[in-house]
Order: C-alpha cells, then sequence, then structure tokens
C-alpha cells in the first residue's frame, strides 16, 4: 500500500487572515471611538435640551412680560407665556404683530429713534401703555435692553403698574 501525501501551502491564506483580522481590530477600534464621541455628544445635547427646558419653564412662569423684539423691524421674535396672558392672544397671534401695536405711545415716536437710545444707552426704563387684544389699554413700566449676540436684540421686561397708578392717584386725591 502506497501513502499519498497531499500538501497544500497555506502561508497565504495565513496571512490573509492575519490581515483581515487586523483590519476587523482597528475598525472595531475606530468605531468604539465614533461611538464614544457620539455618547459624548448626545450627552451634551440632552443637558443643553434641559437646561433650555428648565429654563423656558423659568422665563414662562415669572410674574412680568418679556419679550425679544428685532430692533430693525419692531417685531417680536419671542414672548414668555405672561405676555400672552397680559395682553390675550396666543403666542402665535402675539408673534404676528409688532411694538407699535401692543405699545400704545411708542408710535408718538418713530421706532428707530427709540431703538438708536437704547442702543446707545444700553438700556432704558419707560412708563408706557400697553393694548390688550380686547383693545383695553393698562399702564406698564418697560426696562428695555440692547443686546448684541449673533445679531442684535432688544429684551423688554414689561411690568404691569397698574396698582401702582391707583395707590399714586388715591394719594393724590388725599
Amino acid at each position: 500500500i502506497g501513502v499519498v501525501r497531499i500538501s497544500l501551502d497555506i502561508t497565504e491564506r495565513k496571512r490573509a487572515e492575519e490581515a483581515l483580522e487586523q483590519r476587523v481590530v482597528e475598525r472595531t477600534r475606530q468605531l468604539t471611538a465614533v461611538n464614544e464621541e457620539l455618547r459624548k455628544e448626545i450627552l451634551e445635547r440632552q443637558r443643553a435640551e434641559q437646561a433650555l427646558t428648565l429654563f423656558r419653564s423659568l422665563i414662562d412662569h415669572t410674574n412680568d412680560t418679556i419679550e425679544v423684539i428685532d430692533p430693525e423691524t419692531g417685531c417680536f421674535l419671542d414672548v414668555n407665556e405672561q405676555a400672552c396672558r397680559a395682553h390675550g392672544y396666543t403666542r402665535e397671534e402675539y408673534l404676528a404683530l409688532t411694538v407699535p401695536e401692543i405699545d400704545s405711545l411708542i408710535g408718538v415716536r418713530p421706532w428707530e429713534e427709540t431703538m438708536e437710545e437704547v442702543r446707545r444707552s444700553g438700556s432704558l426704563i419707560i412708563e408706557s401703555q400697553h393694548r390688550r387684544k380686547d383693545g383695553s389699554v393698562f399702564p406698564v413700566e418697560v426696562n428695555a435692553n440692547y443686546i448684541r449676540l449673533d445679531r442684535d436684540y432688544h429684551v423688554a421686561v414689561v411690568r404691569d403698574i397698574t396698582e401702582r397708578k391707583r395707590a399714586e392717584e388715591a394719594l393724590r386725591q388725599t
């Protein structure tokens, strides 16, 4: 009986397997690093969203009206919930308005002049009158601030001073 011996040289196959294994290890390392970066980015975004939600909630629950205004056009860019409650508008309705439509005294002076004064001084406190959706008017104190970020903003904190005016009138009559 004869013995047949067959031998195959698998050197190339082994090299290919080792090279493939090395590529798998390297790619796994790369994917792990990318996954870690994505995890960090997701956590940062979640924290930012939580902070934004907290800030929005705090702003919406203040007693004063807060308005973010485009200083060039006088259009409202954002308002808090108190602004909507005090004036009787939904947020969408309010954001479709301009300052002269809410502030009955602002039209006495050109908008550009008022904005230039706020820009020059950085802030301005004035008494004025605001008009509600139903047409009624109430006295307010407006603390206007000029803020420059990615663009110019006008931020107004508006306080209803009806009670103060009543008290002042009562003092005058005594």
